[in-house]
């Protein structure tokens, strides 16, 4: 087997149980999570969307991270400019890594392992919590002309994502 095919499939299984650990999770000990409207600005088509330079920590019963939104209202570093792999990943909540330092979220471990390849590549974490996928498409629409990423993941959580389309007429 090629080792580009043999490390796509550790990467997508890896993906595919950090999702069914998030399933499981939620599934036993649901918990509600907050907006802290600080990190927040009102947008008239997404309801609402991460703040641009925001710096913060966000606090719970147990935990409290550190937050930093970057010039485009995204958590984590902007683009590195010599990649030459770009990926967006939309998402919610837990693409976002609410509750976790911004390293500890999927995409930054992601672009971590791809680096450590030897992948020159730069990922865009551009979840937003309380976003479901109707949120998610309408901000794919907005960034794709302008960021240009070869690659788009839509990090879907079962739970909180169907819940939301629903609030937002999604069937």
């Amino acid at each position: 087997m090629a080792p580009r095919r043999s490390f796509g499939l550790i990467l997508l299984s890896g993906l595919l149980s950090l999702a069914a650990g998030e399933l499981m999770v939620r599934l036993a000990a649901p918990q509600a999570i907050g907006l802290a409207p600080p990190m927040y600005l009102p947008d008239s088509t997404l309801a609402h969307r991460l703040k641009p330079r925001f710096s913060g920590r966000l606090r719970s019963g147990e935990y409290s991270t550190r937050v930093v939104i970057n010039d485009r209202g995204f958590r984590g570093a902007a683009w590195r400019e010599d990649a030459l792999l770009r990926v967006l990943v939309l998402g919610d909540s837990f693409t976002f890594g609410y509750g976790v330092e911004e390293r500890e979220a999927y995409p930054a471990v992601v672009e971590e392992l791809l680096a450590a390849a030897g992948c020159r590549v730069a990922v865009c974490n551009a979840g937003v919590p309380g976003y479901g996928t109707l949120q998610e498409a309408a901000l794919a629409e907005r960034l794709l002309t302008d960021l240009a990423p070869q690659a788009v993941v839509l990090g879907f959580t079962v739970g909180s994502d169907v819940q939301d389309n629903l609030q937002q007429g999604i069937r």
